[in-house]
């Protein structure tokens, strides 16, 4: 502590309230002089309410099984279609990225089996237009 002329401590508080009691005795000096209309109104007015945030992360929906693999599934085809690009524009492919160009049929397949849907007529449509 650094020195000081008067020896005293000095208080951290800018007001300097000396203690406890007199705190305590400006706290009821107020509640005693508020009055009962004071007291009433509880509640904030819409116009000086605050817009409300809503916290914390909401949980997605559980998606079924079958919506699950459709999606997988998709995406598979999505990363298929990409290899095939590569493959075109003359990269060389691993033995495991080729693995997956072969097996597009099948994943095709098990799209049309989930949803359903004839998917194989359009890709067979669409890589005629491209040979032609």
């Amino acid at each position: 502590m650094p020195h000081t002329i008067s020896g005293k401590t000095r208080s951290k508080r800018p007001d300097s309230r000396p203690n406890a009691k007199r705190r305590k005795k400006e706290r009821t000096k107020k509640v005693e002089e508020a009055d009962v209309s004071d007291l009433r109104a509880t509640r904030i007015p819409k116009s000086e309410q605050k817009e409300r945030t809503p916290g914390g992360v909401l949980k997605q929906k559980q998606l079924a099984p079958e919506a699950k693999r459709v999606k997988f599934l998709t995406k598979l085809l999505k990363q298929i279609e990409a290899l095939r690009e590569r493959k075109e524009q003359g990269e060389k492919l691993e033995e495991a990225q080729l693995r997956k160009i072969g097996r597009c049929d099948e994943v095709v397949a098990e799209i049309e089996a989930l949803l359903d849907v004839d998917l194989g007529s359009s890709d067979e449509e669409e890589s005629d237009q491209v040979e032609r």
